[in-house]
């Protein structure tokens, strides 16, 4: 029963929405399964006897971490999820020998990964002190625990926001939940393993995102994916410690309550994603000065032959910033499209103001147009 009600919050849980959705939120999912039959090899190439099954199994885990590092780079968490595998089941780490090559590989790609092909430039202010990176994580603990329990507003542009002090009341409830994790952790590990195999899976795939190594973002939707599998894991054990006789009936109901409504969550943000257009609508409403929404919002809507709109969302989008240089060539095109010399020649005043010569040469090339726009 457990076992259902987990899968059932892993597959059902609209958070994972723009993991399949999203494009490049895909290698989530295709990390996730070569992490997955990895672990599932590599468990039962621990069992094995014979030498031509180890080998026969112990090659194919070194060819599904390759996958899983190909997907996406934050899937070098097969290492440590393997030693959490240890942890948990109390397997011995002698006579391992396919063990030293996966940390040798994992070794290798960190470096290459991190010396010889570095990331492009980092937002300023994530990439020094380490110590404020990981203080962004506790603190963003909390808004990854709203998406997980609260599903409601959920989108992708988020604004990057960086904390140095803990000293808030979600910063606090954030620190708080930390330590009671590892806490009940710790305390399961006894003769309810199965809970520090749930919390922990959490937090080691949750490493790459820690700050640890800086990264472009602080908290994405879809870099819940891995971790969710840890929080589906602890639903089933959950369930299973908790559910006897009249109760089981009582968390049963709850949990399909539950999950009717993370169905009907997952088809609102399936809605959401359907189209650009309502992607950029959805997503204004919680960064409605975001000026480069706006400007692709404009995009979307000229595609669409409504001039209208586009200009809008293009005055908008100088309005929020006034150096928005690409937004100002948009209006400059759209209203000479609309053969508005009036307003064309308004903008072209304003767009001088800011970029001389790029408002020089591009209003002057409309300029040198036909007047009507459908004979150029």
């Amino acid at each position: 029963g457990g076992s259902l009600f987990g899968a059932a919050v892993f597959l059902l849980h609209p958070v994972q929405t723009e993991s399949v959705s999203y494009a490049a939120g895909l290698p989530e999912p295709l990390g996730t399964l070569w992490v997955l039959l990895g672990l599932l090899l590599y468990a039962a190439l621990l069992t094995e006897k014979t030498r031509r099954e180890q080998i026969k199994k112990g090659s194919l885990v070194i060819l599904m971490f390759v996958l899983a590092l190909f997907s996406k780079e934050s899937m070098i968490v097969f290492l440590p999820l393997i030693f959490l595998y240890h942890f948990y089941s109390k397997k011995p780490f002698t006579r391992q020998p396919y063990l030293p090559i996966l940390v040798a590989i994992g070794i290798t790609y960190l470096v290459l990964r991190l010396v010889v092909f570095p990331a492009e430039k980092l937002n300023d202010g994530y990439i020094d002190p380490l110590f404020t990176r990981l203080i962004t994580f506790v603190r963003m603990l909390w808004d990854y625990a709203v998406l997980v329990i609260y599903p409601v507003h959920l989108h992708f542009d988020r604004e990057f926001v960086i904390y140095s002090s803990l000293l808030s009341v979600k910063g606090i409830l954030a620190g708080l939940g930390l330590i009671g994790s590892l806490v009940l952790a710790g305390l399961s590990w006894g003769r309810k393993r199965i809970l520090f195999f749930a919390i922990g899976w959490f937090f080691v795939a949750m490493v790459p995102y820690m700050g640890i190594i800086p990264t472009n973002a602080t908290i994405f939707e879809h870099w819940l994916y891995l971790p969710l599998i840890g929080v589906a894991v602890l639903v089933a054990a959950m369930f299973d410690f908790m559910s006897k006789g009249r109760n089981k009936k009582i968390m049963a109901g709850l949990l399909i309550a539950m999950l009717i409504l993370f169905g009907v969550r997952v088809i609102e943000r399936n809605n959401d994603w359907a189209t650009a257009e309502a992607f950029y609508v959805h997503e204004l409403i919680y960064s409605p000065e975001s000026a480069r929404l706006h400007n692709a919002y404009g995009i979307v809507a000229a595609e669409k032959e409504d001039l209208e709109t586009a200009i809008q969302e293009w005055a908008i989008t100088v309005n929020l910033d006034n150096y928005f240089v690409e937004a100002w060539a948009n209006l400059v095109r759209a209203y000479y499209l609309q053969g508005d010399t009036e307003n064309l020649a308004g903008v072209c005043a304003q767009f001088a103001v800011v970029f001389p010569e790029t408002a020089e040469e591009l209003c002057g090339f409309y300029s040198s147009l036909d007047s009507d726009p459908s004979s150029s």
